[in-house]
């Protein structure tokens, strides 16, 4: 992210031009703006979250790239009952490999316990992801038709 310092005056004379020629000069107004840019240039800055829409059988987006250090929200719409549950879905056996690294229920002390039961209808839930690498996400309700990944760049 670049940072700009300082503040910037920016000076603006403009002349106004009257529609008829009173014979005098024309007036002048002075326009000086202050801008502070010691926040840096907003078009530079990322953001530290982002959002995934946990709809009627989808994760909208259901592939995200963010920056280590990187919130990611899952905000629920719709009326389905559905989680968040960290690992991989194994199609030849058609089995759900949960590896523990998040699920939506908070308030379970093994996350690796996050099954279906643990769905939620409404709400959010976050999980900040410090360290990079690739994370793979599945529904337990629903398993095939919902997954998702998260690459989280160093």
């Amino acid at each position: 992210m670049r940072r700009l310092g300082g503040t910037l005056m920016l000076g603006i004379a403009l002349s106004m031009c009257g529609c008829g020629d009173t014979g005098g000069p024309a007036p002048t107004q002075d326009l000086s703006v202050a801008v502070d840019l010691s926040a840096g240039n907003p078009a530079d800055m990322t953001s530290s979250s982002s959002a995934i829409q946990v709809k009627e059988f989808s994760f909208e987006p259901n592939t995200l790239t963010v920056a280590k250090g990187t919130t990611v929200v899952w905000q629920w719409v719709g009326g389905a009952p559905h989680t968040v549950t960290s690992g991989t879905l194994d199609d030849a056996n058609q089995t759900a490999v949960v590896d523990g690294k998040f699920c939506n229920d908070v308030a379970i002390p093994d996350v690796t316990q996050c099954k279906a039961s643990h769905s939620k209808i409404t709400g959010t839930y976050q999980f900040k992801f410090d360290t990079a690498g690739t994370y793979r996400y599945f529904c337990n309700v629903h398993g095939y038709m919902m997954r998702g990944q998260i690459a989280v760049s160093p």
